[in-house]
């Protein structure tokens, strides 16, 4: 290998190490790491959903629900998923190099696929083959596979595990993944052959397209909170989401990490949604409250409303006093 070849590797290398330490580090924002919390929680609502529709009804037909309770959780829900898609869009900051570079840098999905793109040269079959540590020939392999397996059965040995040195199989399935990743036949492999940017412009508009609505609903209504002027540029379908818009935003968030991680980058990518350790529906059939201990929760509210009532009376005292 050249040495300019090598140093083309070693930065590749560099990157790799940089991207997987983005989608799948320790890190709380690493980028599975938010996914994981968003699919969590959309997995609890949809639970919570559909036991709404268990629910009683009165003599009148009128669900017996608590509004003030069930209300919250829907509002809260929204804004939870609504800010945890829109930070998977982030662009990072202004003028930096990553979306991760810098004192206001982000971990975010659209940043790795825009450092990706940028670095597409670097991505080339035998780039990601090498920085994996799969061999990049693998027929020598294929035939001391096949080797061994006729040794096996002339010693009529008919279970065995075949030794890890001569599988041969999983470059040969990596070739495969690459072959659809840089758009060439099987017969026409070459060591140069690089990631299409064009694929990765794809990837970058299909998760554009998926979370524009939920972007733009966050940035009218959660993290700033627009202005009639700043309302009136936009019709009321872009600013209101349904869980269409969510659920839509996570198939496409899940499929694009997918594909990074597993073809891409050669990790391992699979369901989001953690397995519980817990009896994740224990208690759920309690009542919230006891009857007898309603009017303890009236008390709370009152209590509350009291001090509401005071911090809108004028204190002199307040105003004078330094922060």
């Amino acid at each position: 290998m050249r040495e300019e070849e090598t140093s083309l590797l070693e930065r590749f290398k560099a990157k790799r190490e940089q991207w997987l330490e983005w989608i799948a580090g320790k890190d709380a924002h690493a980028i599975r790491n938010q996914i994981t919390r968003m699919v969590w929680e959309a997995a609890v609502f949809r639970v919570i959903n559909e036991a709404r529709g268990y629910a009683p009804t009165d003599s009148k037909g009128k669900v017996q629900l608590s509004g003030t309770m069930h209300q919250l959780i829907n509002d809260c829900f929204f804004v939870s998923q609504a800010a945890a898609i829109r930070r998977l869009v982030d662009r990072g900051p202004p003028g930096a190099s990553s979306a991760a570079e810098g004192a206001k840098g982000v971990y975010s999905l659209y940043g790795l696929l825009a450092d990706i793109q940028r670095h597409w040269h670097l991505l080339t079959r035998e780039h990601i083959l090498a920085a994996e540590g799969v061999p990049y020939d693998f027929e020598p392999i294929r035939e001391k596979a096949n080797e061994y397996s006729v040794q096996q059965r002339e010693a009529v040995i008919r279970a065995y595990m075949e030794p890890e040195e001569l599988d041969w199989r999983t470059p040969a399935r990596r070739h495969e993944q690459i072959d659809r990743l840089t758009g060439t036949s099987k017969d026409r492999r070459t060591r140069g052959d690089s990631v299409r940017p064009e694929l990765l412009q794809n990837l970058i508009d299909k998760l554009q397209s998926a979370c524009r609505a939920v972007k733009k609903y966050t940035d009218m209504r959660i993290a700033h909170a627009a202005a009639p002027g700043s309302m009136a540029t936009v019709t009321s379908a872009e600013i209101n989401i349904t869980l269409g818009h969510l659920w839509e935003a996570h198939e496409v968030i899940c499929r694009v990490v997918h594909l990074v991680g597993l073809h891409i980058l050669g990790t391992s990518i699979n369901s989001h949604l953690a397995v519980p350790q817990f009896e994740q529906f224990e208690y759920i059939d309690r009542p919230l409250v006891s009857v007898a201990n309603i009017p303890k929760l009236y008390d709370v509210w009152q209590d509350y409303d009291r001090l509401n009532n005071e911090w809108c009376l004028t204190n002199w005292d307040w105003l004078e006093k330094q922060s």
